[in-house]
Formats: C-alpha cells, sequence, structure tokens
C-alpha cells in the first residue's frame, strides 16, 4: 500500500504566475475575479461528514481529468487508516463520523504524490492563494480541523484594488454541490456560505497544496 511519501511543512512556494486559459477573469468596478470556471462540483451525501472525499474527487477529476468515485476514496481511506493507526479495525461510516485529519491526509497523497510535492499549510496567505491559482491547481482546505471540520477545494480568487489583494476566495463547496465565495481576511475567520446565505464563521486552519 503506497502512503505519502513527500510532506513539506509550511513552505512557501515562489512560482510565477502563467495564462490560465480554463479562468475566468471579469473586471469589474474594483475588483477582478479569477477562477477555474471548469471544475467540477459535487454535493456530499445527506447528513454525511464525507465532504473531504468529495473534495478529493473534485480535484482528481481536475488535475487528472478522471473519474474517481467516492467508493474507491473511503475504501483507500480505511486501508490507509489501518496502518496510520496502527488498528486493523479501523473503519469509517460516512453518517456518524467525520474523517481522521492525519488519515486524509494520506489518502490524498496516494491519489496525488507521485506527481506532484504536497505541502501542508494553515491558512494560505493572499500571495499564496494567487500562486496556486497561478499554476492552475486547486488547494485541498480544512476548516475547524480536527473536530467536526468541513473540507473544500480552492479554486481561486477576487483580487481588489491592487494584483496583491484577495477580497475573497472562491471554492468548490461540497456542503452546496457548487462553487462558493467568501469574504478574506488576513487575520480572523472564513465566513463559509452556502447558496449565497452565511453559513458560520470558521477557523481555517488546513491546507493541502499541490506544487
Amino acid at each position: 500500500m503506497k502512503l505519502l511519501k513527500k510532506v513539506l511543512l509550511s513552505v512557501t512556494a515562489a512560482l510565477s504566475a502563467v495564462t490560465i486559459s480554463v479562468s475566468s477573469i471579469g473586471s469589474y468596478a474594483s475588483y477582478t475575479e479569477h477562477w477555474f470556471t471548469t471544475y467540477p462540483c459535487y454535493k456530499q451525501y445527506p447528513n454525511s461528514y464525507d465532504c473531504w472525499a468529495q473534495t478529493i474527487r473534485s480535484m482528481y477529476k481536475y488535475v487528472y481529468n478522471t473519474n474517481i468515485s467516492i467508493e474507491e476514496i473511503i475504501s483507500k481511506y480505511v486501508l490507509i487508516g489501518r496502518v496510520v493507526k496502527n488498528n486493523p479495525n479501523f473503519n469509517y461510516s460516512s453518517t456518524t463520523t467525520p474523517g481522521d485529519p492525519a488519515v486524509v491526509l494520506q489518502t490524498f497523497g496516494y491519489f496525488f504524490d507521485d506527481d506532484y510535492n504536497i505541502t501542508v499549510e494553515q491558512k494560505l496567505s493572499p500571495n499564496e492563494i494567487i500562486a496556486q491559482y497561478s499554476c492552475n491547481l486547486p488547494a485541498f482546505i480544512g476548516f475547524g480541523a480536527p473536530d467536526m471540520w468541513h473540507a473544500c477545494a480552492l479554486v481561486g480568487y477576487r483580487s481588489g484594488a491592487t494584483s496583491e489583494n484577495v477580497g475573497r476566495i472562491y471554492y468548490m463547496n461540497p456542503a452546496s454541490g457548487k462553487i462558493e465565495k467568501s469574504p478574506y481576511l488576513v487575520y480572523g475567520d472564513v465566513h463559509l456560505y452556502t447558496d449565497g446565505d452565511e453559513n458560520q464563521a470558521m477557523t481555517w486552519n488546513i491546507t493541502y497544496r499541490l506544487i
């Protein structure tokens, strides 16, 4: 069984901007939008905690243009979890238990680390958000871990008066199965939105970046 081989902690990538043909860049009076308009959206099952698996599924589809099923992701999660937790009885029920962040990270690595280095960080800075978008790569972001946490895929941002400013982040939200946007504060929590209505303020404290 393959476990994550390349985890780099707290690394800031120095990436140059490139032109992204699949992005939507719309000019408005005081801001510009940058997001992946072809990004696949998946909605988590009702009353479930499989947002992390739907996020991995959407990123895999976008990066490799290949479908993987929720069942395949959860099967790998369980097998990897038995090794990580040294527990042959480790299991998972998406209706009763949030994903374990340590096992989710290793599962994420299973699907991506053959082709990418993976950095593990907390909340991204504006420059890191812009760099990630410029590489045409989404990022796995988590809010509220390690307890009742929620995972989404970072897919873009809205800039303000200067190109270095990020006023909002754009993310695929498995809770709605749609691209949502929320205000970004350098200091402070992200207010997650679902279908345009504010859900709750949550601490952005996990990011898995592909580099």
